[in-house]
């Protein structure tokens, strides 16, 4: 199974992962910025996969495999203890901690 194009159901989820991917982001407070320098990707990145015009390239090879695999993509991920993600550490240099609503500033 040697595709170079995207399917239309690999567009469909390059589209809602995008989708995810800005309705949390939002969800958690965060800007776009906020989410790339977490990621280390620029923030134009982050715009661009939210609205599925570049692919989560990791995720669309899991996706191919789990199809090829008869698996779903849950397959791949090992579950984390969210204290001892390696992430938690960055996030709270960032100024993120685990409360990661930010405050409006003006109107209430």
């Amino acid at each position: 199974m040697n595709r170079r194009n995207s399917s239309d159901e690999e567009k469909q989820f390059i589209a809602l992962s995008g989708e995810l991917l800005g309705q949390r982001r939002r969800e958690l407070g965060l800007s776009a910025g906020q989410v790339a320098a977490l990621c280390n990707l620029s923030q134009d990145q982050i715009y661009r996969m939210e609205r599925g015009q570049r692919p989560f390239t990791a995720a669309v090879h899991l996706y191919r495999l789990a199809q090829v695999l008869e698996k779903p993509m849950e397959f791949f991920f090992v579950k984390t203890d969210e204290a001892t993600h390696p992430w938690r550490n960055r996030r709270n240099r960032l100024g993120l901690g685990t409360n990661t609503k930010r405050k409006r500033v003006g109107n209430s």
